[in-house]
């Protein structure tokens, strides 16, 4: 049921932090954490607390090699009831959170920006080549 759900991603959260208040070493510590955090990942209780308690645990690299930039995979965030993160800043959405999914297709965002960016600098060039052809046009009037 959704209390159950709730019960079991406040779980994990709460078990992180007693691992990170009752141990005081962070080699020991650290890999603790690590393991709850992918439990919680395997189960879909990825919640933002257990993101934020991962990151406040291990280093910025780190960090980034267990869940990656952009977007969280669907199946770390399933069965979290609370206010969801969907994004591995903490965040639910907004602007530029389209870039990268881990283990999930961009629906072809990325290519589809390069694209954009490609013809936004085929105009800026078409536009200065005009401009010069214009101008070399005047020069050769006003010579005549």
């Amino acid at each position: 049921s959704g209390a159950d759900m709730s019960s079991v991603e406040k779980c994990y959260f709460y078990m992180m932090k007693c691992v990170v208040n009752n141990m005081s070493d962070s080699a020991e510590m650290k890999p603790k954490i690590i393991e709850l955090f992918k439990q919680a990942c395997e189960g879909g209780f990825v919640s933002a607390d257990v993101l934020e308690v991962l990151r406040q645990n291990v280093s910025h690299d780190e960090f980034t090699e267990i869940v990656g930039t952009g977007r969280l995979a669907d199946h770390w965030i399933k069965n979290v009831k609370s206010v969801s993160t969907l994004y591995t800043d903490g965040s639910t959405g907004g602007e530029n959170k389209h870039a990268r999914r881990k283990g999930k297709s961009t629906s072809g965002w990325a290519r589809k920006q390069r694209e954009r960016g490609e013809l936004l600098q085929q105009r800026k060039q078409a536009k200065i080549e005009k401009k010069r052809l214009k101008k070399e046009r005047e020069q050769r009037h006003s010579k005549k």
